[in-house]
This record gives C-alpha cells, structure tokens and sequence, in this order.
C-alpha cells in the first residue's frame, strides 16, 4: 500500500495554511507601519511648526 500521495497533500495543506497566516501577518504589519508613519509625519510636523514659531518669537524679541 503506498501511502506517499496522502502525506504529501497534508504536506501540502500545511503549507498552505502557514502561507496564508504568514501573508496575514505581513498584511497586519504593513498596516501598522503605515500607521505609525502616518503618526510620526503629523508629530514631526507639529513638532517643526512649534520650533518654527518658537524661532521666530525668538528672533522677533531679539530685534
């Protein structure tokens, strides 16, 4: 009795299974680094315009 095909295609299923979880994991990551980009641009942002009017409440004091 040959039994190879049949564990093969467990084989194969469990791959598959652990390739969909794993694209999943990607996708949710991805996601999350696209959020926390987002995150750090607007911060960073608000961030350069409080210097900037820091800078120019400085320089205006000054002169």
């Amino acid at each position: 009795m040959y039994t190879g095909k049949i564990h093969f295609k467990k084989f194969f299923k469990l791959i598959k299974q652990y390739f969909y979880f794993i694209l999943l994991l990607f996708y949710f990551t991805f996601i999350l680094f696209y959020f926390y980009s987002i995150l750090l641009l607007f911060y960073y942002n608000m961030w350069e315009n409080a210097m900037e009017e820091y800078l120019m409440e400085t320089l205006s004091l000054i002169t």
